[in-house]
């Protein structure tokens, strides 16, 4: 079977979402509709057939780096960039549940989710993707350097330039 990200919407379901990671389980049947209607950010899903059980997400929203977060914001300035800021868009939340593990579903939801970010950037700017996976998940870290993200140093933050 095959997945398409969709936005969120209030006929979706997390009813049965189990990722294995209780606190990405329940924030989206929490927080992710309202903070989609306040303007925070967007959550996309994939449903199972039917079109209402969500069986994984991601969450995306605007982020901004400046000239003073440092490291950073030299390692995604333009070259010859003379402003003070710099657009991107942040993963703010990537979940998978755990029926789809393996066979390569989690960097499928990954690979939509950089699309859909990269699309965003095409229509409003923007240059990098941000994620932080989560501190005490050392192999997750790696998964997401496997997959093309870069370190900075002195932060557990990642990043992919999407002009490479």
């Amino acid at each position: 079977m095959s997945y398409s990200p969709e936005r969120l919407n209030e006929n979706h379901s997390f009813d049965f979402f189990d990722s294995g990671e209780p606190d990405l389980d329940e924030w989206p049947q929490k927080h992710a509709l309202q903070d989609q209607n306040d303007g925070k950010s967007a959550t996309h899903v994939w449903t199972d057939d039917g079109g209402e059980y969500v069986v994984g997400y991601y969450t995306l929203l605007p982020t901004i780096t400046r000239a003073d977060d440092g490291r950073i914001f030299s390692i995604l300035r333009p070259g010859k960039y003379q402003g003070r800021e710099v657009a991107g868009v942040l993963i703010g939340k990537l979940a998978l549940d755990q029926s789809l593990r393996g066979g390569g579903r989690g960097i499928d939801l990954l690979a939509d989710a950089i699309l859909t970010a990269s699309e965003a950037m095409t229509l409003i700017g923007g240059r990098h993707v941000l994620i932080d996976p989560m501190r005490d998940r050392p192999r997750l870290r790696e998964w997401y350097l496997e997959a093309g993200f870069k370190p900075i140093d002195g932060s557990d933050r990642l990043y992919l330039d999407i002009r490479d």
